[in-house]
């Protein structure tokens, strides 16, 4: 009985540990890796593939026009937008690559062993939802958003804030297009 006792407290502990480290880890709103534990994550990939000379691609990722919805539908709204996306992206993506949530209704993902080609035909797929989900889904707001993708150079040893930097800076690029194209309409 001390036995089975001793066995049934360390499983509690072990649990409590486990519940502890997705605190610690996740961000609380999306469930994906918090900034802290995805950086980290993504220094360890870093060095893991320079190791194994495998690929690795970092992907930014944000909202389109959360602003807008947040000033006019609520911040409630802006959540589940919030929401809505990481879960969908989260969905999409192989759970073998990982997602950060950077803060506010940024992303990163850290794909793993596979190639920019790829990662593109990826969200590709992922936009077609969005536009299939805008078309069929009564939402009083439209889903949009932009990405920039940076394959990590490996005869370089690029800084974790340098990848971020590229990738961050072209999906600003596509933001900007995104804004240009007047037939956006953001809140129904």
């Amino acid at each position: 009985s001390i036995g089975a006792f001793l066995v049934t407290k360390t499983v509690l502990q072990k649990k409590e540990i486990l519940n502890l480290e997705d605190f610690a880890n996740k961000d609380e709103m999306t469930g994906v890796l918090n900034r802290r534990a995805g950086l980290l994550h993504l220094q360890s990939e870093l060095k893991s593939q320079r190791k194994a000379n495998t690929r690795l691609i970092v992907g930014y990722v944000d909202i389109n026009h959360l602003k807008q919805v947040n000033d006019t539908k609520g911040h409630t709204f802006g959540d589940q937008l919030i929401c809505h996306v990481a879960n969908h992206l989260r969905q999409h993506i192989d759970p073998v690559h990982r997602m950060i949530r950077m803060g506010g209704d940024e992303f990163l993902i850290v794909f793993n062993g596979i190639g920019v080609d790829y990662a593109e035909k990826a969200w590709d797929r992922i936009n077609n939802k969005y536009q299939e989900i805008n078309n069929s889904e009564n939402r009083p707001y439209i889903i949009s958003v932009s990405h920039g993708i940076v394959e990590h150079d490996k005869t370089q040893d690029s800084e974790i804030d340098t990848l971020i930097k590229i990738a961050d800076n072209r999906m600003y690029e596509e933001k900007r297009y995104i804004k240009n194209d007047l037939k956006i309409k953001v809140i129904r």
